[in-house]
């Protein structure tokens, strides 16, 4: 949904998917922003492992900054990045 914005927004949003591995310490960076670390149990070669992940989202304009911390659902996710 993001790329269909930035697709029909005539070059207005860009949307960059960002990888935490890139940060430094991903827990203290994204964290800093308001986006927590999340733990995911995941099953891999026939063993279950705890991974961490990030589902957040930092929207900016500017000199100003929304934070959505943790995007579950994506349904309804116009009316969560429609300002109120």
């Amino acid at each position: 949904m993001l790329s269909e914005y930035a697709s029909y927004s005539n070059g207005k949003i860009k949307v960059q998917m960002v990888d935490p591995a890139s940060f430094a310490d991903p827990q203290k960076d994204l964290g800093a922003l308001g986006i927590p670390t999340l733990q995911f149990n995941v099953m891999r070669n026939d063993s279950y492992q705890v991974v961490n992940g990030y589902m957040g989202i930092v929207i900016q304009y500017a000199d100003k900054k929304e934070i959505i911390p943790v995007v579950s659902d994506t349904s309804n996710l116009e009316y969560q990045l429609h300002p109120t």
